[in-house]
């Protein structure tokens, strides 16, 4: 495996600037180095796919163990794009010991560029504790762009070479890509989300690209709920018979109290809901664990090919109680204070602490206006 570097890598690693040999698309990665937000930052692009991996936050010591910061970085990668384990392992076992070399392909080189370019932008979302930028990496191999002399998604032209490496050992290919339109659609859920709430009826129906993480759907419902993040969430899928096998891990597992142990397995946010559905047709998703607000959301439709831009609202119903409004009980209170009949001073002060929260009546326009900024 070679790592094609640019000159200021090679300069930061302390390495000559040597030709590459015997290259293989399949195998090799170009890198190059930046300063984002004063931290130290590399960025690797898969040499057949551009696939993309950042390591961001690394000290002076990582350098000297960059080759396994990267695979790990790349094993989480392909794990969240549902690449199976000894695929994954196969893989990364194939590429052998790394070789740093210089660029050679202007090409390449000026793709690199660009996305060295964009990641100021990105990098307020980077996970400050992670050095491994998953979640960038799975949105950003989603974007179709122009790879050789055509245009096409670097997740599915590697996906599609790692089925190929799977099934035959196949390690050598040419860089093909399909016209853009004449793949437009792309597969989509649709979900009906249903939040639960003694009798009331407050439900959004979404359409979600199957490429999305867990962590893209949490912001998907934050915006249709109008909830502001500002608790913790967790997913949890269920059998036919509604029980649960499997949930997401957070970031820190004792925010949940699971240091004793959780009995069902558990699944990172950062992959991507293709992995589990429709194999899994309903899911849980619960927000703020004071409140407790859970939220049953079932798979209504795939659709193979969907043209729209994604996500986007398709229907729903009902508002959502506003944050720390205090549970089930403290919404039915606040309703109720709010309400004719009820007392004209408390209603004042509730429709006042409700506009300090942003409560909003449920508006399916708006709801789409914050969808549109989750595609960017």
């Amino acid at each position: 495996m070679q790592i094609q570097c640019t000159k200021i890598l090679l300069d930061k690693l302390g390495l000559p600037a040597v030709n590459p040999v015997g290259t293989n698309a399949f195998f090799d990665w170009y890198a190059s180095y930046a300063r984002v937000n004063r931290r130290n930052t590399v960025v690797f692009m898969h040499d057949l796919s551009h696939y993309p991996l950042v390591l961001h936050g690394l000290l002076a010591a990582d350098f000297k163990k960059l080759p396994e910061l990267f695979r790990q970085a790349l094993g989480e990668a392909l794990a969240g794009e549902g690449v199976d384990q000894e695929t994954a392992d196969r893989y990364l076992q194939a590429m052998g010991p790394v070789t740093y070399t210089r660029t050679v392909d202007r090409s390449a080189t000026a793709q690199l560029a660009l996305l060295m370019r964009d990641l100021p932008f990105f990098a307020p979302r980077f996970a400050p504790d992670h050095v491994a930028q998953t979640d960038f990496s799975l949105a950003r191999a989603a974007l179709s762009q122009r790879i050789g002399r055509a245009f096409d998604e670097p997740r599915k032209l590697l996906l599609t070479a790692l089925q190929q490496f799977k099934a035959n050992g196949q390690t050598v290919f040419a860089q093909e890509a399909v016209p853009d339109n004449e793949r437009a659609g792309e597969k989509a859920f649709v979900l009906r989300v249903q939040l639960a709430c003694e009798d009331l009826l407050i439900w959004r129906k979404v359409v979600v690209p199957a490429r999305m993480t867990f962590n893209g759907l949490h912001r998907v419902f934050q915006a249709c709920f109008n909830w502001y993040d500002e608790h913790l969430h967790q997913f949890q899928l269920l059998d036919p018979n509604d029980e649960v096998v499997a949930e997401s891990e957070p970031e820190d597992p004792f925010e949940l109290g699971l240091e004793l142990g959780s009995p069902h397995s558990m699944f990172s946010e950062k992959k991507r809901l293709s992995v589990y559905l429709p194999r899994y047709s309903r899911l849980l998703y619960r927000y703020d664990f004071g409140d407790d607000w859970l939220h049953i959301v079932d798979l209504e439709e795939t659709i193979e090919s969907c043209t729209e831009p994604m996500p986007f609202c398709l229907d729903g119903a009902g508002t959502a109680p506003p944050e720390d409004v205090g549970g089930e009980v403290g919404f039915l209170e606040f309703l109720a204070a709010i309400g004719d009949g009820g007392d004209a001073q408390e209603k004042d002060e509730m429709l006042e602490w409700a506009k300090s929260q942003d409560w909003q009546p449920y508006d399916r326009t708006a709801i789409n206006k914050k969808l549109r900024a989750i595609r960017r």
